[in-house]
């Protein structure tokens, strides 16, 4: 599922990014479309706020629901405020 392949296409061709916080820290996180199984899916990269290292990736479902619906709301409560874009 995840691979330094699907890693760097997040990173370079994200959706969606914003300031999370997980476990009391804050990262950089982004999701951007990979296919999997057939399927095109949101993974999910989050980076340490100095960039210096990779803190977790996954395949998030629960954001590729929100994105197949057009809409945000997983994203508003991952979210720090103010700190969500969409790519142009």
């Amino acid at each position: 599922m995840v691979t330094v392949g699907r890693i760097r296409q997040v990173l370079e061709n994200w959706l969606f990014r914003c300031v999370t916080t997980s476990g009391h820290r804050d990262g950089h996180t982004y999701w951007g479309r990979v296919e999997y199984g057939g399927k095109e899916r949101l993974m999910k990269v989050v980076a340490s706020l100095d960039g210096g290292s990779l803190v977790n990736a996954y395949l998030d479902d629960k954001a590729t629901i929100d994105w197949t619906n057009n809409t945000r709301r997983l994203f508003d409560r991952r979210c720090k405020e103010g700190t969500f874009e969409v790519r142009q």
